[in-house]
């Protein structure tokens, strides 16, 4: 039971890097390059509005992932073979959680995000439309997204209980 569970808490940890990665990727990096551009996205503000420590965040899930991927499976030829006795997780999660205090800006900043997104302007929103529509969006807006990225942290807590 224990190898299951812990197994569903690395399986989650990896999607949801991937979905951080996909609002990384897709949405973030093309609003920053943009800043720099004639065809200026957002402004720095906005851009802080919808995304306030989501890097901090991404940069969290990446380090973190990889520790419990080198604890978990310290050769990566395994990786989709479970561990049979796999180690404790208790001093990897001590080490990482206080920096789960990362999400309380994210979190706070979410309503104002999602009301900025519900009014895009009218560049904004064609850039919106154009990236959601990408297969890899699964037909989920950035908005959705977003919310994913915010519910994230609830969801490895429900694995741990």
């Amino acid at each position: 039971q224990r190898t299951k569970v812990i197994r569903e808490f690395w399986d989650t940890e990896r999607s949801y890097v991937q979905g951080l990665d996909l609002v990384h990727d897709h949405f973030l990096t093309p609003i920053i390059a943009s800043l720099d551009s004639s065809r200026l996205l957002l402004t720095r503000t906005e851009l802080t509005t919808i995304f306030l420590n989501f890097i901090d965040i991404w940069n969290f899930h990446h380090a973190f992932s990889s520790a419990l991927t080198a604890l978990l499976h310290p050769s990566l030829s395994h990786l989709d073979v479970p561990n049979p006795n796999p180690p404790p997780l208790s001093a990897l999660l001590l080490s990482h959680f206080p920096y789960l205090s990362l999400y309380t800006p994210f979190i706070t900043a979410f309503p104002s995000s999602i009301s900025f997104l519900s009014r895009p302007s009218a560049p904004f929103a064609l850039y919106l439309r154009t990236q959601e529509r990408d297969p890899r969006c699964g037909q989920l807006g950035l908005t959705d997204w977003l919310l994913s990225a915010s519910t994230g942290i609830s969801t490895a807590f429900l694995l741990l209980i």
